[in-house]
């Protein structure tokens, strides 16, 4: 289990199984979000205490992942209300799924390891407004939703994902 020592730069995560600090860099999230990032952060970590070392670490690299791709798309702060927060989700989701990096699979699971993060900032921290809503991809959905942007010849068949087959019992 870790346990925060400072929030800062870097952010300081102490490990309780005697191994030596975690030290991670929150430069991204304080570059997209400014001074929010503090409260930001503090309430992620709240949210994870207790929880498996892994599971820590993972939720700080999705943080700081979300702070990487959020540049850009709000000016230093987070969004204020339900409509900015709204539109602020649906750029960041359509970044999140459209980075060519990573295997479709690691792009669906990251962004749903994110939001479930985020939507315990709407439902428990009062971050987020109680409107706001998250897509929920599944690995189908982005299939489909990528092979609409993938360009095919003309002629070309429209991609069909497999059939899983169905089996009876």
């Amino acid at each position: 289990m870790l346990k925060l020592v400072e929030v800062g730069e870097p952010l300081v995560l102490w490990s309780q199984e005697g191994r030596k600090p975690v030290e991670l860099s929150m430069t991204d999230v304080y570059r997209a979000f400014g001074s929010d990032s503090t409260n930001l952060i503090q309430a992620i970590i709240y949210y994870y205490n207790g929880r498996e070392e892994k599971t820590q670490s993972s939720a700080m690299r999705v943080l700081i992942d979300f702070g990487r791709l959020s540049q850009g798309l709000c000016n230093l702060t987070l969004p204020i209300t339900s409509k900015e927060w709204q539109e602020f989700i649906i750029n960041l989701y359509d970044k999140w799924l459209n980075r060519t990096h990573l295997s479709l699979k690691s792009r669906v699971d990251t962004w749903n390891f994110l939001r479930f993060s985020l939507e315990r900032l709407r439902d428990a921290e009062d971050i987020i407004p109680l409107d706001v809503e998250f897509p929920r991809p599944s690995i189908r959905t982005a299939l489909d939703e990528a092979d609409e942007y993938k360009q095919r010849l003309l002629g070309d068949p429209k991609f069909k994902p497999f059939e899983t087959p169905t089996k009876k019992y």
